[in-house]
């Protein structure tokens, strides 16, 4: 879920098996009623990014690595994906880039007019989505092996969701410019201190080594510190992987101390069923 600087603010998500929807968290008539809840854009997998100067015009991801642009004022819906070719059907391995079912995308807490989207790289855009450009290599394992077709002879299953050795979780330092973490699906972690132009393998050495980096959280109040959340559900493993860093993820300590095995799976696993 992502929230916008309105007052009161809205909030925006994914509906399963539908479409994206912004809704009030408060109604001028005392209930929230349906001219407060409507779609913007994108589709049931993405994450939605609202334009931090102006909630009218939101931004939502799918699969297949698109990416739309909605303006409320005038109902429009505009493309702006990072690449064009459409991925369905094919293997990731003849993909220039990989995007993953429900790909990260997000505003920047300290420029509103640089958005980010996580493929096996992670790509900025600072024109609204007109112009894209990668701002990092390939932040996963890019085993080749795990980037074969999905699906039967005739009828291949490519829609992104099987799409392996991706960027699947993104998070930037709410009080330091220019740190950003990003999580891949292969338990890869790296981390850039100067906005992308250079990064850093920040991967936790005492983590499985295929954890789906889940869920990252950069720490408010110290641009050192950063929590991940992995899931390893994949592998039949229902044990909760929770890390947290306090140097740049040169070491992480696993902090999951009183937490029941397959609790962590049931709460916090996403994706499509």
């Amino acid at each position: 879920m992502t929230l916008d600087n309105e007052f009161p603010y809205h909030a925006y998500g994914a509906q399963q098996d539908n479409t994206t929807v912004k809704i009030a968290t408060r109604g001028a008539s005392g209930s929230i009623g349906e001219r407060e809840w409507y779609p913007v854009g994108g589709g049931e997998s993405g994450w939605v990014a609202p334009l931090p100067k102006d909630p009218n015009i939101v931004f939502a991801g799918s699969y297949d690595g698109l990416i739309t642009r909605y303006d409320h004022r005038d109902g429009q819906t505009r493309n702006v994906t990072v690449w064009p070719d459409n991925e369905m059907g094919w293997a990731p391995d003849k993909l220039k880039y990989r995007f993953q079912w429900n790909f990260p995308l997000l505003f920047s807490l300290h420029d509103p007019d640089l958005m980010f989207a996580g493929g096996n790289a992670l790509f900025a855009s600072t024109d609204q989505g007109q112009s894209w450009k990668p701002i990092s290599g390939d932040l996963t394992r890019n085993d080749k092996t795990k980037q074969i077709s999905s699906g039967g002879p005739i009828t291949k299953d490519n829609t992104s969701v099987e799409y392996y050795d991706t960027i699947f979780t993104v998070n930037e330092s709410p009080v330091q410019k220019g740190v950003i973490w990003a999580g891949a699906d292969d338990g890869m972690v790296h981390l850039t201190r100067d906005g992308g132009q250079h990064w850093e393998d920040a991967t936790p050495k005492n983590a499985p080594e295929w954890m789906q980096i889940n869920s990252m959280e950069a720490s408010p109040f110290d641009p050192a510190t950063a929590y991940i959340a992995g899931t390893m559900y994949k592998f039949d493993d229902n044990h909760p992987y929770l890390y947290k860093t306090v140097d740049y993820g040169k070491s992480w300590q696993q902090i999951t101390n009183g937490i029941p095995s397959g609790a962590f799976y049931a709460l916090h696993s996403r994706g499509p069923e």
